[in-house]
C-alpha cells in the first residue's frame, strides 16, 4: 500500500485472509484491504469490507475505526 500498488495490496491481503482467516492479524488485514479500496475510489467496496470487519470482530481493535 505504501508503494501505491493498491491492487497488489488487496490481492496480498485477500490471499492472507483465505489462508489464515482466524489469524490474530486478520482483523488488521481486513481493515487495510478496506483502506485500499477507499483509496482506489471504491467507496461501496470499502464500506462492505468495514461492515464485514465489524460483523466478524465487533469488539476488535479496528471496529471503532
Amino acid at each position: 500500500m505504501k508503494a501505491h500498488e493498491l491492487d497488489r495490496a488487496i490481492e496480498a491481503m485477500s490471499g492472507f485472509l483465505t489462508k489464515f482467516p482466524d489469524d490474530p492479524r486478520a482483523e488488521n488485514a481486513r481493515y487495510w484491504r478496506a483502506e485500499c479500496r477507499y483509496a482506489k475510489g471504491d467507496f461501496e467496496g470499502a464500506a462492505a469490507e468495514l461492515e464485514a470487519l465489524v460483523e466478524k470482530a465487533p469488539a476488535g481493535r479496528k471496529a471503532p475505526d
